[in-house]
């Protein structure tokens, strides 16, 4: 009975002792369930530090918030105290946000390094700033052997950030912050009294396995089993979505003006403001140069990118797409067969239409040569010599050039057909329009445009169009006596 008595006793010594010890900030915190940060973070030297009395327990409302509207963090969280472990309060109040905090306080005014405030920034997740150990400002008998308290949420080796991809662990704090009694709040080993400060298991368990990875600096020894501890928040930072590519599309284009060139064209859809890299590749392992690149996510979310790759002619393109934002988030590897849009270039190239003539302005029932491919004209082309003889060597400076799968020719030899259209034109004898290089007159005088279409032996064609300006006929002439 004696020995219940005394535990009794010692118990609601052990109470009140707390509450005398730590009365007056008690009375003064504000928080718990109204706060939007909680859970637990590590402390290779003082042990657990708890965020929120709602899971760390506890008579007396506390808590870490975040303003939904700035981003700044106010409140108090707490280190249990002992004889060689814990630090009590740890304030986030500051100059410029004292939301609950007592009497509308700043804590971490005089921090080594502005700005002071602790603070949550949106656009890139980070949190930076400071926090500090009451003890250091009001010791209330107990001191920190001559540590100052501040504890640095942002270094030039550290940082805070909370995730914000939208599995497996949204809206978590990882990485570290470093209390130490150099009062630059540089991480420098031995310095340390609360030392690095651990806001996710995942910091040394990066596996997922329950065990420490053993580094970096601040984690337990490899092999030793980890808690499954994290601060959360209930804030709900904008949660990062992985990018989108759908609406894969192609088109042939004319291949008598494009080449080889194929128009792809497909959508990436993510955050507005979101840097998205894209990578199309060819499906034999080559990567698209003209379907790759990065952008900036407009307003409405989404990129539509149009490109003209010059590719391979006989090929069947099997092309996808991936792209990845800038948080290392990927979309899915897209295909074409996913859109209907592979496709098969041609075998060949198009045939490459060119022709001149001679003379460049002739006149009316004057003799024009047309020639499209090197030849020699001293008969038809069909073999029947011309009546009257009739000799031209056409060289043309470009000649019109014929393709197949084995290469290409100037000479009409890899072509399958001629189609002229000529106004006003009278071919000469055994020549017509269906000729590669024919002859004739014109009957009509002033401008006009000289059309050839050529077909090669796959059926693909081309045309060509150039102006002819024309002469006036020739004058008529006779022979008058001077008298």
């Amino acid at each position: 009975m004696r020995k219940k008595v005394l535990i009794f006793l010692l118990l609601v010594f052990a109470v009140a002792a707390f509450f005398v010890f730590f009365g007056e900030r008690l009375e003064k915190v504000e928080a718990g369930s109204n706060d939007n940060v909680f859970g637990w973070a590590w402390s290779e030297n003082i042990g657990w530090i708890s965020f929120n009395n709602t899971s760390g327990g506890g008579g007396v409302d506390y808590g870490v918030n975040i303003d939904t509207s700035t981003g700044l963090l106010s409140g108090y969280a707490w280190s249990s105290t002992g004889p060689d472990t814990g630090i009590g309060w740890i304030s986030f109040c500051s100059e410029v946000n004292t939301t609950n905090c007592p009497n509308s306080i700043s804590d971490l005014a005089g921090c080594p390094f502005a700005p002071c405030q602790a603070n949550y920034n949106s656009a890139n997740d980070e949190v930076s700033g400071w926090a500090r150990a009451y003890r250091a400002i009001d010791p209330q008998g107990q001191t920190l052997g001559g540590w100052d308290g501040w504890i640095r949420l942002r270094g030039n080796f550290h940082g805070v950030w909370i995730e914000d991809v939208a599995a497996p662990d949204p809206d978590e704090f990882r990485n570290w912050a470093w209390g130490s009694d150099d009062a630059s709040g540089v991480a420098l080993e031995g310095d340390e009294v609360i030392g690095w400060i651990s806001f996710n298991r995942l910091n040394c368990d990066a596996n997922r396995d329950g065990f420490s990875d053993g580094t970096p600096p601040g984690c337990p020894s490899i092999g030793t089993s980890v808690s499954d501890y994290k601060v959360m928040t209930t804030f709900a930072p904008t949660i990062n979505t992985a990018p989108t590519v759908t609406n894969l599309t192609e088109s042939a284009p004319n291949y008598c003006v494009t080449g080889s060139q194929r128009f792809l064209s497909f959508t990436i859809q993510d955050d507005p403001g979101d840097q998205v890299s894209y990578t199309t590749e060819d499906g034999f392992g080559n990567k698209i140069d003209a379907c790759s690149g990065s952008v900036n996510i407009p307003s409405d979310g989404q990129y539509t990118v149009n490109c003209a790759p010059t590719l391979n002619w006989g090929l069947t393109y099997n092309w996808t797409v991936i792209a990845m934002d800038q948080d290392g988030l990927s979309s899915v590897l897209v295909s074409c067969s996913d859109y209907g849009a592979c496709f098969t270039m041609p075998p060949h190239a198009y045939p490459d239409v060119n022709f001149e003539w001679d003379p460049l302005d002739p006149s009316i029932g004057q003799r024009v040569q047309f020639c499209s491919v090197v030849g020699s004209i001293s008969d038809d082309e069909d073999g029947d010599i011309l009546t009257p003889p009739y000799t031209y060597n056409c060289l043309p400076v470009n000649p019109t050039v014929c393709y197949d799968v084995g290469g290409s020719s100037d000479d009409g030899s890899k072509c399958l057909s001629f189609s002229w259209v000529i106004p006003d034109f009278a071919y000469g004898p055994l020549s017509g329009s269906n000729f590669r290089n024919p002859y004739g007159s014109f009957n009509v005088s002033g401008a006009k445009d000289i059309t050839l279409t050529v077909t090669d032996k796959s059926n693909q064609f081309c045309s060509l169009t150039k102006p002819l300006l024309g002469e006036l006929p020739l004058p008529e002439w006779k022979e008058i006596t001077p008298f």
